[in-house]
């Protein structure tokens, strides 16, 4: 019975076309996380900049997990700025119209979330539930093929956020068939830019399971929509307030 709900699920929620955006790809995801990653953070009080570890970070085979994006400790917020194009600005009071909430209730689940904009960030919040195999929430851009644009050629995706502690995923979209994935854990009431390198983002399915068919690396000039997931499998209230999104060199 549960494998057919997922199949059902995932063919009614495949492609959803919205009026105000032209097509969103819709997700439902039962995911097995790997355990939470752990991080080297000295840095000085107020912002810092950290960026992932490609030596630390485990490689997708068919039927593993997505593995946890490991961060250490590099650069300075005044050399990682340099050649930064944004992706998103929250400075507009309208802003957070142009994401989304999509949690597991789509699947029976009680998980559930909301996105708003103040102070010039967006606030993904909510609380996480386990009742019914439940344990996702998401928050979803809409789809802007202008994304790629800005992105083509970056090496880099930088995300300025205040988290809790907890670890979370952030999903480059590239169509409706598979997407690309990268964690970055928090730390919380701490402001820090993640720097995910887009050789480490994975390929994987709607499912987040890993995606053998797709090409093994993302090409940032296909990105058309960002998600921030979160998939810890450990259930009570969560918040995410993230300040900017852009690339970089």
């Amino acid at each position: 019975m549960r494998a057919a709900r997922l199949v059902l699920v995932g063919l009614v929620l495949g492609v959803v076309t919205s009026a105000g955006c032209g097509g969103v790809a819709q997700e439902a995801n039962t995911i097995a996380d790997s355990p939470g990653s752990s991080a080297s953070r000295a840095g000085a009080p107020g912002e810092s900049t950290t960026t992932a570890s490609t030596a630390n970070t485990a490689t997708v085979t068919p039927g593993s997990s997505i593995p946890t994006t490991v961060f250490t400790e590099a650069g300075s917020p005044s050399t990682a700025n340099a050649g930064r194009r944004p992706l998103f600005d929250f400075g507009a009071p309208d802003a957070a119209m142009s994401w989304r909430n999509q949690d597991d209730t789509v699947m029976g689940g009680r998980s559930g979330s909301t996105a708003s904009v103040s102070d010039g960030a967006l606030a993904f919040r909510g609380n996480l539930s386990l009742e019914n195999n439940g344990g996702f929430a998401s928050v979803i851009s809409e789809v802007d093929p202008s994304l790629g644009d800005r992105a083509a050629g970056s090496e880099r995706l930088r995300i300025r956020a205040v988290g809790d502690g907890r670890t979370y995923i952030v999903q480059a979209r590239v169509g409706a068939r598979y997407s690309y994935i990268q964690r970055f854990a928090t730390e919380a009431g701490v402001p820090r830019v993640y720097e995910l390198p887009i050789a480490d983002f994975q390929p994987v399915t709607f499912m987040l399971t890993p995606a053998v068919s797709a090409p093994p690396a993302l090409d940032p000039a296909d990105l058309s929509q960002l998600a921030f997931y979160l998939t810890d499998k450990q259930a009570g209230p969560f918040a995410l307030r993230v300040e900017r999104i852009d690339v970089a060199p």
